[in-house]
């Protein structure tokens, strides 16, 4: 490490890279102590996701002297401020437009990465005395990867890492060092109205947590109207709604997609 006071941390999702990762600094593999989980909100995030990491990595990390600490933006969460129940005129989710490609979004950088760097503020780090941030991103993904040791000009606060690039791991080595180790696996760590979900991601979930899905149904209908209400052009949850013109709720069904799947390409950075 460069000094006593250089922060070394990785942004952690509960998911099966970044929790690899968690295995990997508790076998000495890597030099990161500090794992900083960004929660979106209660009703936001999985809640199996924060299952895992209160129940599976935060008293892993401490049997093995890693801190796994959990942070949330100030204020509203990400379901509350896309339903407009607060901060009404913010629409924050990727949805998709008529052409079928996703919309902008402040999800990820609002509640993931300014909650992740706030953090980091508070544990003295800047610009002069950035933090080393391993991000998650495998072999699988590496088309994603900036370059080793990149400083956002935009978020200097922060040098990027990629440890499971630099140890050639993709997602079944992490897979693999994670029931080597002896903890459960961990599911996919994202919002779980996320518009990135697959269309296999979003049959798992209507299949096995069908209140999140219905819930899922509302806040597309809901964030509808929000559009038609500021005279903004529709959009859709998914990109097949948005080629299909259909609702959430009869896209996804148990009939064989007609419009392809879409993988999620880990946007949110854990």
């Amino acid at each position: 490490m460069d000094n006593p006071e250089t922060i070394y941390s990785v942004s952690y999702g509960g998911g099966v890279q970044s929790t690899a990762l968690l295995v990997m600094a508790a076998r000495g593999m890597i030099p990161y102590p500090l794992f900083i989980f960004a929660n979106t909100g209660e009703d936001s995030e999985h809640p199996d996701s924060i299952a895992y990491v209160r129940e599976i990595a935060i008293p892993y990390g401490a049997e093995h002297g890693i801190e796994v600490v959990e942070v949330r933006k100030d204020g509203p969460t990400l379901r509350q401020t896309a339903m407009g129940e607060a901060q009404a005129g913010k629409f924050p989710l990727p949805f998709y437009g008529e052409q079928g490609n996703p919309m902008s979004r402040a999800c990820t950088a609002d509640w993931k990465i300014m909650a992740v760097q706030k953090e980091l503020r508070r544990r003295v780090c800047s610009t002069k005395n950035p933090a080393h941030t391993a991000l998650r991103i495998s072999m699988d993904e590496i088309q994603r990867a900036k370059a080793e040791g990149y400083q956002d000009p935009k978020a200097k606060m922060q040098i990027l890492h990629y440890p499971l690039l630099q140890h050639g791991m993709n997602r079944h080595d992490c897979l693999k060092l994670i029931a080597d180790e002896g903890l459960p696996e961990p599911g996919k760590s994202s919002c779980y109205f996320c518009p990135f979900h697959s269309r296999d991601a979003w049959q798992h979930l209507r299949q096995s947590r069908l209140d999140l899905f219905q819930q899922s149904v509302e806040l597309e209908k809901r964030y509808k109207e929000r559009l038609s209400e500021k005279g903004h052009r529709t959009q859709w949850m998914t990109r097949a709604g948005a080629r299909s013109k259909m609702t959430l709720d009869l896209v996804i069904n148990d009939q064989p997609s007609l419009f392809g799947d879409d993988e999620c390409g880990g946007y949110c950075h854990t």
